[in-house]
């Protein structure tokens, strides 16, 4: 089993940012490049936590800054989510990913729970890929990405 931590403690205050959308707004892709050596984002044998339509957003993640994002579906859909993170310029989006800096990911199977991450800045800029994922081969849902940029540890 591949053992996760405990969710984030998450802000106590509004989110900096809100995105809504719908699993039907992505595709299904391969999941091979998320066991490459390079990349270690999760094994095969998790595929179906991330085997339904993948929703991706981009942003650019300043030196010293934290983001903080909750994932919450419906009552009748579960979700799963991971980040990438790697150095800028910007890379490409799974699954067309050849390596990765770091990869953080929630998958707990809680069909209408929200799934937590926090992802902590470094010195320098990275380009951080969130994508939202329908586990179970799910690919209809609503969902709600809540993000957080908040001042973090000063390198």
């Amino acid at each position: 089993t591949l053992a996760m931590a405990k969710p984030p403690e998450m802000p106590n205050t509004a989110p900096t940012e809100i995105k809504e959308g719908n699993l039907s707004e992505g595709k299904q892709i391969d999941l091979l490049w998320a066991q490459s050596s390079n990349v270690t984002c999760f094994p095969g044998t998790f595929a179906t936590s991330f085997n339904g339509n993948h929703v991706f957003y981009r942003f650019s993640q300043p030196p010293s800054q934290d983001f903080y994002f909750r994932l919450t579906p419906p009552s009748d859909v579960d979700v799963s989510m991971y980040v990438l993170q790697n150095p800028k310029p910007a890379g490409q989006l799974p699954p067309n990913v050849e390596v990765a800096w770091r990869c953080h990911k929630a998958y707990y199977d809680n069909p209408g729970q929200p799934e937590q991450l926090h992802v902590q800045g470094y010195k320098n800029t990275y380009d951080v890929v969130v994508a939202v994922v329908g586990a179970k081969a799910a690919t209809e849902g609503a969902y709600k990405l809540e993000i957080w940029d908040m001042p973090g540890r000063q390198w």
